[in-house]
């Protein structure tokens, strides 16, 4: 059984059989339903934070603006290094 299917065709208060999935072996107990909806920007992301849909992207696009910048500042620096740099070779065959 697909773990999705015994959660959502599970019984409010039932406990269901060993589920199997990618992460191993489950027992689900259902102790709510809520229903579906779909979610405004200020909206939590779920009960367990207090983090809002907007927090939430805010945060992921300034993760990406930041390594955005830092590839940026690598790619500038190994430039500038292979502009200024000298070679000297010592040694023939």
């Amino acid at each position: 059984d697909d773990f999705f299917d015994v959660a959502f065709s599970t019984d409010v208060g039932s406990t269901s059989d060993v589920v199997t999935s990618l992460t191993g072996y489950h027992i689900l107990k259902v102790l709510a339903y809520s229903e579906t909806k779909i979610l405004g920007l200020d909206d939590v992301i779920s009960p367990n934070t207090s983090m809002t849909i907007r927090q939430y992207i805010v945060e992921e696009l300034s993760q990406v603006k930041q390594q955005e910048a830092y590839v940026n500042a690598i790619n500038d620096l190994v430039a500038e290094l292979r502009r200024s740099a000298t070679v000297n070779i010592l040694y023939k065959k």
